[in-house]
């Protein structure tokens, strides 16, 4: 053993030290405190392993709740966009509903009904004409038996 440590005088006087520090118990009395003091060492590394293992699940957690949290935020904001372009279940644009059933639908109709029920219309931004009318669902849903939920819900 000494031929291996032949490295330095330090390297050799450093290992004989802890050779001589970790020598066995000579007694009975000696046997009890290392086995007490192990076992010791053996509750305090299991309590950093839990702590460690409670601190990665927290933070799975976490990141998991962000997640989640920036999808909903993206959802809401889509669903956003889609009010803004008539295409949702709270009202919808003729050329939205159209695109959807294949069916034409006047608009006329559903002016009528809104004005005899007390209810506006919301104007959005159409590509090719500008700004047109989103109907009510239901206006949709009273005038053309057309259910926005049935056709926009994702």
């Amino acid at each position: 053993m000494l031929l291996a440590m032949r490295e330095s005088k330090s390297v050799r006087r450093t290992v004989l030290e802890k050779l001589k520090v970790n020598t066995l118990p000579q007694n009975f009395a000696q046997a009890m405190r290392l086995a007490a003091d192990l076992y010791e060492q053996n509750e305090q590394l299991a309590i950093q392993r839990d702590h460690a293992i409670a601190t990665k699940a927290q933070i799975s957690d976490a990141k998991t709740a962000k997640a989640m949290n920036t999808a909903s935020q993206a959802v809401k904001r889509a669903n956003k966009l889609q009010a803004e372009l008539g295409r949702c279940v709270e009202n919808a644009t003729i050329i939205a509903v159209k695109n959807l059933t294949g069916t034409e639908y006047a608009w006329q109709p559903l002016r009528k009904w809104c004005k005899a029920q007390g209810v506006k219309a919301v104007e959005v931004v159409d590509a090719r004409f500008g700004l047109v009318k989103s109907w009510p669902s239901a206006a949709w849903s009273a005038v053309y038996s057309v259910t926005l939920e049935d056709l926009f819900a994702a």
